[in-house]
């Protein structure tokens, strides 16, 4: 599990989610697929911010036994628009605990 891995995949979920291609939800459903999945699936955050992800993977993904699914539920446009700042806010608290985990590690160099 590497932090820096889990802020490049969220940078790239953000400018999947901030393209102008499809509507929102399809932004949002590539994103889901193509990046914000390989968080969940290799723990790239821990502690409060994995519980953070959790809820927010288990509030958006649709039901299925199939652990690896990506697909998300039926969104309402206030969901969709909920679930996008959820998202930014976890990206940039990733990003910050990144950035402290960077200085420490220079710190202690």
């Amino acid at each position: 599990m590497t932090t820096a891995e889990g802020v490049q995949f969220f940078r790239a979920a953000l400018v999947t989610i901030g393209s102008s291609t499809g509507t929102p939800h399809d932004r949002l459903q590539r994103a889901w697929t193509n990046q914000v999945q390989h968080v969940w699936e290799a723990r790239h955050v821990d502690g409060e911010l994995a519980d953070r992800f959790r809820a927010l993977w288990e509030a958006y993904t649709g039901d299925g036994d199939d652990p690896h699914r990506t697909n998300l539920r039926d969104l309402s446009d206030g969901e969709i628009d909920l679930a996008v700042g959820q998202l930014v806010d976890l990206a940039l608290d990733v990003a910050a605990a990144r950035a402290v985990e960077a200085h420490e590690g220079a710190a202690g160099t």
